[in-house]
């Protein structure tokens, strides 16, 4: 289920769009492809947040369990899952939402700033989100993953 943003240019994007924007980045650094999914139930292991700042602000983030957490970063960092940290996972996550970050603003031809990505708590996040925000699942395999777009930043 995707929740649209009215008047936002992030709505002009369908969802496959959105998809092959995380799929595109996961494919080619991590060895995963995704295809889309249903939204991560409950609270995700971790959240990566990222706001594109300007005349059209933008909260990009994405949410991951465990599983999914430890082998993006397995695959981009040539690791074996078990053997990563926390801190490692959190790079990779940051590194990947920058990435797909990236991706969107092209997608909506965007001349602003990307900022920053953080981690955060995802009950934190899901309350920044919660008004006027754009969910996408994905999944590859049993691995999940979420997209969630905002106006703001």
């Amino acid at each position: 289920m995707a929740f649209m943003l009215a008047g936002s240019p992030v709505s002009q994007l369908d969802e496959k769009k959105l998809v092959s924007c995380v799929s595109d980045v996961t494919a080619a650094i991590c060895g995963i492809k995704f295809m889309p999914g249903s939204l991560v139930e409950g609270d995700a292991w971790i959240a990566a947040c990222l706001p594109i700042k300007g005349g059209v602000p933008i909260t990009i983030a994405l949410l991951s369990d465990e599983s999914c957490s430890r082998a993006l970063a397995a695959g981009m960092l040539q690791m074996e899952p078990h053997d990563l940290d926390r801190l490692l996972i959190e790079d990779t996550l940051r590194e990947i939402l920058n990435m797909v970050a990236g991706q969107v603003k092209t997608a909506l031809n965007l001349d602003q700033a990307l900022g920053l990505p953080t981690i955060v708590a995802p009950a934190e996040l899901n309350n920044r989100l919660a008004n006027g925000s754009r969910r996408i699942g994905l999944a590859s395999g049993p691995l999940s993953l979420m997209l969630a777009l905002a106006p703001g930043p």
